[in-house]
This record gives C-alpha cells, structure tokens and sequence, in this order.
C-alpha cells in the first residue's frame, strides 16, 4: 500500500496516491471497501486526504485505515443502512514519546452524512496521548474526548479513543 492516498477526482497531494471516488462508488456496489495506507511506502507519512466527495446506497461498508492521519475535507455518505469506518494510527504507534500520533480531522466542508440505520465509527488518539507519565505516574488525558457529533449527520456515531500502550491504559483508569 501506499504512503498517502488522496481520494479527488484529479491528485492535488503531492506524492500520494489517487483513488477517484467514482472507483470507491463502483466498489461499493459489489461489497465492503477498505482504503488502506501503511509503511510500506516510498514517501509521505500514511495519510489518507479525502479531497473529493464520496456518496453510495448500499448497505455496505466503507473504510479507511490510516498509518497516521484521516482529513475529510469533502462528503463521505450514504443514504442506505451503510457503515463508515475511519482509523487512524492503524499501527498503534502513538506511544509515550511518539512523534506524531494519527487522529482524525474535519475541515469546514467536510462531514460524514448517513441515512437512518447507517452508522459512523472513529478511531483516534486523542490530544497528548503521547505525553509520558510524570514522576507521579500521571500520563496523558482521556478526560476530553473529542466531539465527531457535529460532523456526523444522521444514523449513529461511535467514537473511539485508542489504547496503544501501558502508559495510556493506565491513564484510562484515572479518566473513568
């Protein structure tokens, strides 16, 4: 897979690769869809842009599994009983210390829209999650989950916050 992956109907990301929404549509009319980006790559950082509209009926699921971050800058929907799926940091690689964790961002136009039975779910890591514990074994917060509810119309929204070592699990239990 790629290192980036820009989902348009023409590239504006340097370097990523293109996936037209009119080819996710036609995927979607078969089954279930995954857009996928990893390490593996010759370039980027496994981002996967969403410059271009996607809308399908079909009850199926559409995904999109990210090495770092997803940016929906356009419309995802679906008018059916359809799944979004949408995950960052695929690898779990945000650990105390790490760089840059991957997270899901909405810009002003982007928005997921789903139909009544349809059903969004995001997977994060929450802001700082990264931070290393203090001497008091204090590490980062899951008090402030962020809130998708404005960018998700319709269907239901399941947001979920990633766990991806010991230091962040023990955090959970000071932040239940």
């Amino acid at each position: 897979d790629p290192d980036d992956v820009e989902i348009n109907g023409t590239l504006t990301v340097a370097g990523a690769t293109l996936v037209t929404p009119n080819a996710i549509i036609m995927a979607l009319a078969g089954g279930n869809f995954i857009v996928q980006t990893n390490v593996s790559g010759s370039g980027g950082n496994g981002d996967i842009i969403v410059n271009g509209a996607v809308n399908w009926t079909n009850d199926t699921t559409f995904t999109l599994s990210a090495q770092r971050h997803i940016n929906v800058n356009a419309e995802i929907a679906n008018t059916g009983s359809g799944t979004v799926n949408l995950r960052a940091d695929n690898q779990g690689a945000c650990i105390a210390s790490a760089g840059n964790c991957g997270t899901v961002t909405f810009s002003a136009g982007g928005q997921i829209k789903l139909g009544a039975d349809g059903l969004a779910n995001i997977y994060y890591n929450p802001t700082g999650s990264n931070n290393a514990a203090d001497s008091n074994g204090v590490g980062p917060s899951y008090a402030s989950p962020t809130d998708f509810s404005a960018k998700v119309i319709g269907g239901s929204l399941k947001s979920w916050m990633l766990v991806n070592d010991v230091n962040q699990l023990q955090a959970m239990n000071s932040n239940l």
